[in-house]
């Protein structure tokens, strides 16, 4: 749910979207939108996270989503753009 969200350069106003969120941030939505989801019986519908646009920073964010048990099990697909 979450566009370039460590990338650090999304700053209004500006002309490209993105979203700055730390990964504490990003995990406590993650398991927000799950609970959501899942109330509207769509548990089927996989979660992706975080579309970060370096391999590297992707792996970085997973890494720290990953210290959150219940932030890593609703997790169902890492997305990354370059």
């Amino acid at each position: 749910p979450f566009n370039e969200p460590s990338a650090g350069w999304w700053r209004f106003p500006h002309d490209q979207e993105g979203c700055n969120l730390n990964t504490d941030q990003q995990a406590d939505i993650i398991v927000k939108l799950r609970q959501e989801l899942d109330q509207k019986g769509l548990s089927d519908v996989r979660i992706a996270a975080s579309d970060e646009n370096q391999f590297d920073t992707a792996v970085n964010t997973w890494e720290a989503l990953r210290s959150n048990p219940l932030a890593k099990r609703c997790v169902g697909q890492l997305n990354v753009h370059a």
